[in-house]
């Protein structure tokens, strides 16, 4: 009994050692120039944006950041010197967010983005796509399925469902995505999919009606679209100074760099 006693003090002492050690340094580096620079920093934190919800349907957040004072202290002392790019991120998941409600549907991204997805299950417009270095998501299923390190692909069989997944996540290509149809949704509920149903479907007889209403968030399904309309399309989104993003990123919570200036700008107004 004795022994145990022993060690338990000598593992409390070290314990107890480590705490007071890491409270010393924490002392010290508050005192260091770089410290002091990170913590005036004006842009320490970001708040989170909460999903919206609307009946069935759910608007994604987007995660707040906050400057992670160690890891930036760390990478800027090994650069010598203070440099708000080496800034470290932690993510602050929003209060209302996508991950706490999937059983919602996803028809509009986050307009803080400044983006829209593309879909389609069509070879002719993949191609296009691909070839003019545009992000797409591809639909496939056994009849279309391919492998592709260019486009995001998303299991679109009903029939051989688990055949598709077990392609996709063999070849790390499952984003956990599904894009709804009243086929595959019962399925994709079963498994926990994000769901999601297109803004717009867009073809050769109704893209003129719907061209003039794309808006930042919009996710785009197209299908029977000639190669001149497509590319109409393309350069009406790019003139709106829209990106075009994968679907996966879009309808993401995960902030970037990229979302937090944008967000940053907005403050500053």
């Amino acid at each position: 009994m004795k022994e145990i006693f022993k060690y338990i003090g000598i593992f409390s002492l070290f314990v107890f050692s480590l705490i007071y050690t890491d409270k010393v340094i924490d002392l010290m580096q508050s005192k260091t120039t770089i410290m002091k620079q990170i913590r005036s920093n004006p842009s320490k934190k970001v708040e989170a944006v909460s999903a919206i919800i609307d009946g069935d349907y759910i608007i994604p957040g987007l995660n707040g950041l906050a400057i992670n004072e160690k890891e930036s202290y760390s990478k800027m002392v090994l650069a010598g010197s203070f440099d708000d790019k080496l800034f470290v991120y932690d993510q602050i998941i929003p209060s209302v967010s996508l991950t706490d409600n999937l059983e919602k549907i996803i028809k509009k991204a986050n307009r803080l983005k400044r983006a829209i997805a593309i879909v389609t299950d069509e070879k002719h417009i993949l191609n296009y796509l691909l070839k003019e270095n545009i992000r797409v998501d591809y639909l496939i299923d056994t009849s279309n399925v391919i492998k592709s390190d260019k486009a995001e692909l998303i299991n679109n069989d009903f029939t051989n469902y688990y055949k598709i997944e077990s392609f996709l996540n063999h070849n790390n290509y499952n984003h956990n995505i599904c894009v709804i149809n009243k086929n595959i949704e019962e399925i994709c509920r079963k498994n926990k999919k994000i769901l999601v149903e297109p803004t717009y479907i867009i073809n050769n007889s109704n893209m003129s009606s719907y061209i003039m209403d794309i808006d930042t968030g919009d996710i785009l399904k197209l299908e029977n679209l000639s190669t001149t309309n497509l590319s109409v399309l393309i350069n009406e989104i790019k003139y709106r100074d829209l990106n075009i993003l994968y679907l996966s990123e879009l309808i993401s919570e995960n902030n970037t760099l990229l979302w937090y200036n944008l967000i940053g700008d907005k403050n500053e107004q």
